[in-house]
């Protein structure tokens, strides 16, 4: 492991199997954020695009995603029971099921 892991509390945890709460420190509003992408809205409709075009590959070489004709689909959960120091009272956090 890199030396620079071992230093980093973090990557210790996670070696031991702790459970962590980390929050990224880049964190920034959508609007800040969005223009520091890289990313265009044709991108987006690209890999839309690409993805549609292989599902049916996808559906016949992973039979779980035959229900949903090849596209990957993973729920998202809204989580009702978080400890009070993992966020504002205010704000609602999900989970995406991946």
């Amino acid at each position: 492991m890199p030396q620079r892991f071992n230093d980093d509390p973090l990557i210790q945890a996670l070696c031991n199997r702790q459970t962590v709460w980390w929050r990224n420190p880049h964190l920034a509003p959508f609007a800040q954020a969005a223009g520091d992408v890289g990313l265009t809205a044709d991108d987006v409709a690209q890999a839309a695009a690409r993805l549609a075009r292989f599902a049916p590959y996808l559906a016949a070489v992973f039979p779980q995603t035959q229900a949903t004709g090849g596209i990957i689909e993973s729920p998202l959960y809204r989580l009702s029971a978080v400890p009070d120091d993992w966020s504002r009272r205010d704000a609602v956090l999900y989970l995406k099921a991946d």
